[in-house]
Protein backbone atom coordinates (compact mmCIF):
# COMPACT_ATOMS: atom_id res chain seq x y z
CA UNK A 1 0.00 0.00 0.00
CA UNK A 2 2.70 2.26 0.57
CA UNK A 3 4.82 1.44 -2.41
CA UNK A 4 1.16 2.26 -4.26
CA UNK A 5 0.64 5.63 -2.23
CA UNK A 6 4.57 6.92 -3.34
CA UNK A 7 4.03 5.81 -7.17
CA UNK A 8 0.74 7.82 -6.89
CA UNK A 9 2.46 10.45 -5.33
CA UNK A 10 5.70 11.10 -7.87
CA UNK A 11 3.19 10.66 -10.98
CA UNK A 12 1.21 13.22 -9.61
CA UNK A 13 4.21 15.25 -9.14
CA UNK A 14 5.58 14.66 -12.25
CA UNK A 15 2.22 15.71 -14.02
CA UNK A 16 2.58 18.86 -11.90
CA UNK A 17 5.84 19.59 -13.05
CA UNK A 18 5.12 18.87 -17.03
CA UNK A 19 1.70 21.29 -16.45
CA UNK A 20 4.41 24.23 -14.50
CA UNK A 21 6.81 24.22 -17.76
CA UNK A 22 3.44 24.25 -20.16
CA UNK A 23 2.24 27.74 -18.75
CA UNK A 24 6.00 28.60 -18.55
CA UNK A 25 6.03 27.37 -22.60
CA UNK A 26 2.73 29.91 -23.06
CA UNK A 27 4.05 32.68 -21.28
CA UNK A 28 7.48 32.43 -23.06
CA UNK A 29 5.52 32.40 -26.22
CA UNK A 30 2.95 35.04 -25.70
CA UNK A 31 6.69 37.15 -24.89
CA UNK A 32 8.44 36.25 -28.37
CA UNK A 33 4.63 37.10 -29.70
CA UNK A 34 4.82 40.48 -28.77
CA UNK A 35 8.09 41.10 -30.05
CA UNK A 36 7.77 39.52 -33.06
CA UNK A 37 5.05 42.17 -33.41
CA UNK A 38 6.91 45.19 -32.19
CA UNK A 39 9.71 44.15 -34.15
CA UNK A 40 7.40 43.95 -37.35
CA UNK A 41 5.63 47.43 -36.50
CA UNK A 42 9.48 49.16 -36.00
CA UNK A 43 10.71 48.00 -39.31
CA UNK A 44 7.45 48.95 -40.99
CA UNK A 45 8.65 52.65 -39.42
CA UNK A 46 11.93 52.51 -40.51
CA UNK A 47 10.94 51.55 -43.91
CA UNK A 48 8.45 54.74 -43.50
CA UNK A 49 11.35 56.69 -42.10
CA UNK A 50 13.92 55.78 -44.62
CA UNK A 51 11.02 56.83 -47.88
CA UNK A 52 10.43 59.73 -46.63
CA UNK A 53 11.63 63.05 -47.74
CA UNK A 54 10.60 66.03 -46.03
CA UNK A 55 8.70 68.80 -48.05
CA UNK A 56 10.66 71.44 -47.15
CA UNK A 57 13.44 69.59 -48.76
CA UNK A 58 12.00 69.25 -52.37
CA UNK A 59 10.92 72.68 -52.63
CA UNK A 60 12.99 75.39 -52.08
CA UNK A 61 11.12 78.55 -53.44
CA UNK A 62 12.03 81.90 -52.51
CA UNK A 63 9.22 84.30 -51.96
CA UNK A 64 9.06 88.11 -51.66
CA UNK A 65 8.27 90.05 -48.67
CA UNK A 66 6.06 92.96 -49.99
CA UNK A 67 7.11 95.16 -46.83
CA UNK A 68 10.69 94.62 -46.28
CA UNK A 69 11.30 94.20 -50.05
CA UNK A 70 13.91 91.39 -49.73
CA UNK A 71 13.82 87.63 -50.67
CA UNK A 72 13.27 84.67 -47.96
CA UNK A 73 13.57 81.38 -48.85
CA UNK A 74 10.69 79.04 -47.67
CA UNK A 75 12.15 75.83 -47.25
CA UNK A 76 13.81 75.18 -43.85
CA UNK A 77 17.25 74.81 -45.52
CA UNK A 78 18.70 74.04 -48.97
CA UNK A 79 18.66 70.63 -50.83
CA UNK A 80 22.21 70.69 -51.33
CA UNK A 81 23.73 71.90 -48.14
CA UNK A 82 26.57 69.47 -46.98
CA UNK A 83 24.68 69.79 -43.14
CA UNK A 84 21.44 68.63 -45.16
CA UNK A 85 22.51 65.90 -46.79
CA UNK A 86 24.69 64.49 -43.81
CA UNK A 87 21.99 64.42 -41.61
CA UNK A 88 19.85 62.72 -44.20
CA UNK A 89 22.56 59.83 -44.66
CA UNK A 90 22.68 59.50 -41.25
CA UNK A 91 19.47 59.45 -40.68
CA UNK A 92 18.93 56.70 -43.59
CA UNK A 93 21.89 54.80 -41.98
CA UNK A 94 20.48 54.53 -39.00
CA UNK A 95 16.75 53.54 -40.54
CA UNK A 96 18.96 50.69 -42.25
CA UNK A 97 20.41 49.72 -39.64
CA UNK A 98 16.89 49.64 -37.22
CA UNK A 99 15.49 47.37 -40.13
CA UNK A 100 18.52 44.77 -40.12
CA UNK A 101 17.94 44.53 -36.39
CA UNK A 102 14.10 44.51 -36.49
CA UNK A 103 13.95 41.46 -39.11
CA UNK A 104 16.78 39.37 -37.20
CA UNK A 105 14.91 39.85 -34.17
CA UNK A 106 11.56 38.76 -36.12
CA UNK A 107 13.43 35.82 -37.45
CA UNK A 108 15.16 34.76 -34.32
CA UNK A 109 11.60 35.12 -32.40
CA UNK A 110 9.46 33.05 -35.24
CA UNK A 111 12.23 30.28 -35.20
CA UNK A 112 11.47 30.15 -31.40
CA UNK A 113 7.78 30.52 -31.87
CA UNK A 114 8.05 27.46 -34.42
CA UNK A 115 10.31 25.43 -33.40
CA UNK A 116 10.31 25.48 -29.58
CA UNK A 117 6.60 24.99 -29.31
CA UNK A 118 6.75 21.61 -31.80
CA UNK A 119 9.45 20.52 -29.59
CA UNK A 120 7.33 21.26 -26.88
CA UNK A 121 4.33 19.18 -27.29
CA UNK A 122 5.84 16.67 -30.10
CA UNK A 123 8.92 15.59 -28.58
CA UNK A 124 10.31 11.75 -28.47
CA UNK A 125 11.48 11.76 -24.72
CA UNK A 126 9.60 12.58 -21.49
CA UNK A 127 11.72 15.41 -20.59
CA UNK A 128 10.88 17.26 -23.93
CA UNK A 129 8.76 19.71 -22.29
CA UNK A 130 11.37 21.13 -19.81
CA UNK A 131 14.49 21.19 -22.96
CA UNK A 132 11.89 23.21 -24.79
CA UNK A 133 11.26 25.71 -21.84
CA UNK A 134 15.28 25.86 -21.11
CA UNK A 135 15.86 26.65 -24.74
CA UNK A 136 13.25 29.23 -24.98
CA UNK A 137 15.05 30.87 -21.70
CA UNK A 138 18.35 30.57 -23.48
CA UNK A 139 16.51 32.57 -26.25
CA UNK A 140 15.23 35.21 -24.64
CA UNK A 141 18.28 36.00 -23.31
CA UNK A 142 20.20 36.24 -26.15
Amino acid sequence: MIIAERQHLENLMQQQAVEMRMKEETVLSKSFRTLSSIATYLAGSSFAILRATPAYLEQNISYLDKNAGALYPRGFRPNNAADTIGIICVTNGLASMSIGFCILVLVVSSWCLIFGTELAFRGEDDGSMSRAVDGLYAERKW
